[in-house]
């Protein structure tokens, strides 16, 4: 089965924990799933980053990642490009409409069960 262009990520609220959903567009960087936004304002970024740890749906039910905030200027400008080439047309619109605001992605490996 194909992986869809977009997967469902769930986070954990920073200060309630209560679980959210939401759509996200993801890439595959040297055999590792990456995420992130363009905006790292936004409230699912926020909550990641405080508590590292999300669940992915490709389809075939979740599976637990802890994540790893990418912070060097080399790992975001990856993380762009990758996008950019899975997502051609896209993420230039997106990266258009979030001219402004700050690029942020997370490197996700399999949490240990």
């Amino acid at each position: 089965m194909s992986k869809p262009a977009n997967v469902k990520l769930t986070h954990f609220g920073r200060k309630s924990g209560k679980r959210y959903d939401t759509d996200v567009w993801w890439t595959e960087i040297d055999g590792d799933v990456w995420i992130g936004t363009q905006d790292v304002s936004r409230n699912w970024f926020r909550n990641v980053e405080e508590t590292g740890i999300v669940e992915l749906n490709f389809g075939e039910g979740p599976r637990a990642f802890v994540v790893i905030r990418c912070r060097s200027e080399e790992d975001i400008a990856r993380f762009e490009a990758s996008m950019l080439s899975k997502h051609p047309i896209g993420a230039r619109v997106i990266r258009f409409l979030s001219r402004g605001k700050k690029l942020g992605c997370f490197k996700l490996q399999p949490a240990k069960e």
